[in-house]
């Protein structure tokens, strides 16, 4: 075999280890910049992180409303298969104690479906609850991020709050509108914003590859 024959040799094995090098070395870049993507993301935009609360009487003196009463009634709006977790929920209560705000026999909270929206999502038919709600008289909401609780698991409020008094005007508050005709969102409630999930992150990634394998194919013609 002649020295151009193995010269040839050599230099197509150089160039295909060039070329594997230049391969790992994209593979390693996209690897380290998804990693990067994924430490820096944001968190997700359902999560719902909540402060810790104030004292007590200053938690409820900042309350539109607080009482305790059984819920009778929860409705949420019909939403043609589509669900999310901001989604109002009506629950209808009847009331037996109230501390603050509230001097009908019954009350009707709004508060979201998921507790990942900061949600109260506890809430079940004939059970008994402290209510803590903050919005307008006529449109009382709650959530996760207050002191809302089952009555018996709430005998350290309950005891702080000390005696309460009865509602003094009996009503029917019943819920009688369909649910598809309820507002779709709590009053004042904030628009949930859309979390950086597994679409970003795909889309990101076929991003970065094209990138690199184009500059692949660049350097290669070089």
């Amino acid at each position: 075999m002649g020295e151009n024959g193995i010269a040839g040799r050599l230099g197509r094995g150089g160039a295909a280890c060039g070329t594997a090098r230049r391969l790992w070395k994209m593979i390693l870049t996209a690897a380290l910049l998804l990693g990067a993507f994924a430490a820096f993301a944001p968190p997700k935009a359902g999560a719902c992180s909540c402060a810790l609360p104030p004292p007590l009487a200053e938690d409820a003196a900042s309350k539109t409303a607080v009482f305790s009463g059984t819920v009778l009634e929860i409705v949420e709006p019909d939403r043609g298969g589509v669900w999310s977790g901001a989604d109002p929920v009506y629950v209808r209560f009847d009331v037996d104690t109230v501390w603050k705000g509230v001097d009908e026999s019954q009350a009707i909270v709004t508060t979201r479906a998921s507790s990942d929206s900061c949600g109260y999502d506890r809430f079940e038919l004939g059970r008994a609850y402290v209510v803590f709600a903050h919005g307008s008289p006529d449109g009382l909401e709650t959530g996760l991020c207050t002191r809302t609780a089952p009555l018996e698991e709430a005998g350290d409020t309950v005891t702080g709050l000390g005696p309460g008094a009865k509602p003094t005007k009996p009503v029917d508050l019943t819920i009688r509108a369909p649910a598809s005709s309820l507002p779709e969102e709590p009053p004042g409630a904030p628009e949930a914003p859309e979390a950086f999930g597994g679409r970003h992150y795909a889309l990101a990634a076929a991003l970065l590859v094209f990138a690199l394998v184009w500059a692949g194919v660049r350097g290669k013609k070089r």
